[in-house]
């Protein structure tokens, strides 16, 4: 598995490796959440600077320790899934990456530390679907179909729920994503995009794909997940 991530790697790229991996073995951090596949995402994410992937990996292991994601149980986030607004697809994209869908129409819950408590427990166990040793996938691809979303989707509530789950997601996920089609966004979608949109990346910007149309544009999420693996309304 170490062989596998580190080809290709060029020798700066892999010194960089080196000095990150000292710097965990050192501080005695949490050797079974520290892969090699995890320091490479960090370094990844930092332009492989190593003081700033440290600084972001010492950020995530304080996260989780608080946090606690793997502890979620199903009784804290069973009103949530009971919606249907959020799941992990049976089946995968094209590029065998897990597929979370989500239905923002359908969030008619209230509780805002349980709307990202279940977000934190889905991508949780999407990542736990993937055998990045067997075909290299480490990356989720987001399905987010926004039919029947409402004015609230702009609203104050939910603009929280957005940065709370984008600043997780950022700093203690990161180059998990490997694309995210929004299907069909509103109109009010534009209000909500000029809040998002500034605090996001470049690199995951170039990830989101929107798909103007459901029926009209179907083409393009079939490019990214083949028809057979789409739900019918899809």
């Amino acid at each position: 598995d170490t062989s596998d991530c580190l080809a290709g790697l060029t020798e700066e790229q892999l010194q960089c490796f080196e000095q990150l991996r000292k710097k965990v073995t050192e501080d005695a951090s949490n050797d079974e959440f520290c892969t090699d596949r995890c320091l490479l995402r960090y370094l990844r994410a930092r332009q492989w600077n190593v003081e700033q992937a440290w600084t972001m990996l010492q950020g995530t292991l304080q996260w989780r320790k608080e946090y606690q994601p793997e502890a979620i149980t199903i009784e804290e986030i069973e009103e949530e899934a009971a919606t249907g607004k959020m799941y992990i697809s049976p089946y995968q994209d094209k590029s065998q990456r897990p597929i979370v869908v989500m239905r923002p129409g359908l969030d008619t819950t209230k509780d805002r530390v349980a709307k990202v408590k279940y977000l934190v427990w889905i991508v949780e166990n999407a990542i736990k679907t993937m055998k990045p040793e067997e075909n290299g996938v480490e990356k989720i691809t987001l399905l987010i179909d926004f039919t029947g979303v409402g004015m609230s989707l702009a609203g104050v509530d939910n603009t929280k729920v957005s940065l709370e789950v984008l600043n997780i997601l950022q700093n203690h996920y990161p180059e998990r994503l490997g694309k995210a089609l929004m299907v069909s966004p509103p109109w009010i979608f534009s209000a909500f995009w000029k809040v998002i949109k500034p605090l996001l990346d470049p690199v995951t910007q170039e990830k989101l794909v929107f798909v103007k149309d459901k029926k009209k544009d179907a083409a393009v999420v079939k490019d990214c997940i083949a028809e057979e693996n789409l739900e019918q309304d899809f």
